[in-house]
């Protein structure tokens, strides 16, 4: 195997974990935008974007807090502290 050989399948591998990374950040913040009653495939606005990163790091805190409660439950009190706090608006439902 000369090294051009070795250097290329280590950029492939290189570019492959990039890309797989790239794409699983992508479902979870589709995901987030889903349970805040976000559309999934838009650009999110400043006010979305700013109730998008409250939601993301609420959630962060939460399952570092509570790693036994399950995702949907967490996500229903991260929903509910942001509101409480006024970071999401009272009538933000799934069906939006």
């Amino acid at each position: 195997m000369d090294s051009y050989t070795f250097r290329g399948a280590i950029a492939g591998a290189i570019l492959l974990v990039v890309l797989v990374a790239f794409i699983l950040a992508g479902v979870q913040r589709r995901d987030m935008r889903k349970a805040l009653g976000l559309p999934p495939h838009t650009k999110l606005g400043p006010e979305d974007k700013q109730a998008f990163l409250a939601f993301e790091n609420t959630d962060m805190q939460l399952r570092d807090s509570f790693p036994d409660v399950s995702k949907r439950h967490r996500q229903a009190i991260a929903r509910k502290l942001l509101r409480d706090n006024g970071v999401l608006p009272r009538g933000l439902h799934k069906g939006r």
